[in-house]
């Protein structure tokens, strides 16, 4: 079972959108798709059963297809977890950078936020991007997004 908040982002338009800049695929197939990932994740379905439904629905080979759906999830995830940072009383948010990330720069923001948490609902700046929390495909810069397994932490400072 979703969260609440959860099942509300798995409803953007922007999901649809996020499935069509991964896959760039049509959109009667990338309608079923998303519909059929929202079924699965809100069933709690692993991550690679849910490659398997893009797979169905793509046709890419399982590896893009599971990298696909942890781009999709990990987006999800991260967004979710910002909005709740905000409704729990969250003033301030760091970067934390993931152990695979590859992206240069994001260990950057982790030191720049260590001394400086940002305003939980200001952006983070990375490589020059203005980003809400990380995996934002939103913003537009999919080159900060993709492969991204950085964290957003959020912390109460007090005046």
């Amino acid at each position: 079972m979703l969260e609440p908040g959860l099942d509300k982002i798995w409803q953007e338009p922007f999901i649809l959108d996020l499935f069509g800049l991964l896959l760039r695929g049509d959109r009667t197939v990338l309608r079923a798709l998303h519909q059929e990932f929202i079924r699965s994740a809100r069933e709690g379905v692993p991550v690679n059963r849910l490659a398997g439904i893009v797979q169905r629905h793509s046709g890419l080979e399982i590896r893009q297809s599971l990298r696909t759906a942890e781009q999709v999830m990990g987006y999800v995830l991260s967004k979710h977890r910002w909005m709740r940072q905000m409704e729990g009383g969250a003033t301030h948010k760091k970067w934390v950078c993931g152990m695979t990330c590859p992206i240069l720069g994001h260990g950057q923001a982790q030191e720049d936020t260590a001394r400086e948490p940002v305003p939980v609902n200001g952006p983070f700046v990375v490589n020059g991007v203005k980003l809400m929390f990380p995996r934002d495909f939103e913003s537009g810069h999919m080159e900060e997004c993709i492969f991204c397994d950085c964290l957003a932490l959020g912390c109460r400072l007090d005046s």
